[in-house]
């Protein structure tokens, strides 16, 4: 074996090391997940890019009417759905508050289903919050653009965190 076979062999070996001995593990009180959890579920990750660290998103409702005070319809064709949810900041809190768009809902058949970026078919609006204080927890719907002929399956919150949304 020449002298770079063997280091080769012995990065290469270090490497495995490395891997198999947890070096680069998520915490165990960290949850990542894209496995569907119920609603209700608090689900818990590291510090995101706007310092949100778990989400739990409550309950969906769908068909939800439009907002008779700030005269919003769905848009033609759709309906609108609805999650509520609760967002938490890590200890340095969230100074531009939480990103809703980072949620997707999917139907049974993979199709993804986007927030609705212009309407708030309920208030409080969850996009409404600008900021969240160290260690705080800001809660409120967001909206999305449903065909009505779909139901979503379930929500993702930024592909760390997804939530089963059962059957009407």
């Amino acid at each position: 074996m020449t002298r770079l076979g063997m280091i080769a062999g012995t990065l290469l070996l270090l490497a495995l090391t490395a891997c198999s001995s947890g070096l680069n593990a998520v915490p165990s009180s960290t949850v990542l997940t894209t496995t569907a959890k119920p609603l209700g579920t608090r689900i818990s990750f590291p510090v995101n890019k706007f310092g949100i660290i778990s989400v739990t998103v409550t309950s969906y409702q769908q068909p939800v009417p439009g907002n008779a005070a700030t005269f919003t319809t769905p848009p033609a064709g759709d309906v609108f759905g609805v999650i509520d949810a609760q967002m938490c900041a890590g200890p340095h809190g969230s100074p531009k508050g939480p990103d809703t768009t980072d949620f997707t809902a999917y139907t049974a058949k993979g199709a993804s289903v986007l927030v609705d970026l212009t309407n708030d078919a309920t208030s409080p609006a969850l996009d409404n919050v600008s900021s969240l204080g160290a260690n705080e927890c800001a809660e409120g719907s967001i909206t999305f653009d449903v065909p009505k002929a779909e139901r979503p399956a379930s929500v993702e919150y930024a592909t760390v965190a997804r939530w089963t949304i059962p059957p009407a």
